[in-house]
């Protein structure tokens, strides 16, 4: 396998990669964001890796059937910096590390299957702002992974109604934050790991996503137990 990509995908063993025997050759490729199992697994045989970024899988990164090969021939652990991975823009910013000829990896051309380039912005700009006004904000999880309670800020330039949800990675909705009027400015909100029905948040990836008549921000949560 060489330039793939495998991201939020899910599956008990092996949650971007799983073969049952026989040896496994990846090149230039990336797994992120896996669900369920580590990043990569074999029944039987070797999977050997290089110039591959393998970061932010639920059932480990470089464990199991890929143990020891991090740092080696081009191997990395970084968060690969895709241009809005919740509307499926696998592409890359210009600093992530799996640009060509990027450190820490600058012996390898490009990782991963998506070139670098956002939709016209540039490296100085947030992705999870493309086609959302600039004064609007939605910030990051804090703490984030979290095991427990996290919280999130977002700004508003104007009185509105507006919704602010947990979403799992295939759009159903976890829990309701903010649904209702809410005046300008900035405001924060406390996630207790709860879903609507009152059970627990699987561990897992979820996405913060705020909803207006004519804005949509979305950002990342890791959720540990």
């Amino acid at each position: 396998m060489s330039n793939c990509t495998f991201a939020f995908n899910s599956a008990p063993t092996g949650s971007g990669v799983f073969a049952i025997t026989g040896g496994l050759l990846m090149r230039n490729s990336i797994i992120a964001y896996g669900i369920g199992g580590g990043a990569a697994g074999i029944l039987t045989g070797t999977i050997t890796l290089s110039c591959c970024d393998i970061y932010g899988n639920e059932g480990g990164d470089w464990t199991g059937s890929i143990a020891g090969q991090l740092g080696v021939d081009g191997n990395i652990c970084e968060d690969p910096i895709f241009c809005d991975a919740p509307v499926d823009d696998f592409c890359l910013q210009p600093e992530s590390p799996c640009a060509p000829f990027s450190p820490p990896n600058e012996g390898c051309d490009l990782i991963g299957a998506h070139g670098v380039g956002c939709s016209g912005i540039s490296s100085a700009e947030d992705p999870s702002e493309l086609l959302v006004p600039r004064t609007v904000a939605l910030g990051p999880g804090i703490p984030n992974p979290t095991a427990g309670r996290t919280s999130v800020t977002y700004t508003i330039p104007r009185s509105s109604r507006m919704t602010l949800g947990i979403f799992d990675v295939s759009g159903r909705l976890v829990h309701s934050l903010v649904d209702g009027w809410r005046e300008a400015g900035t405001h924060t909100i406390e996630w207790s790991g709860d879903t609507h029905t009152g059970g627990r948040a699987r561990p897992g990836v979820y996405l913060f996503r705020l909803q207006m008549a004519d804005a949509a921000m979305s950002r990342r949560i890791a959720v540990l137990r």
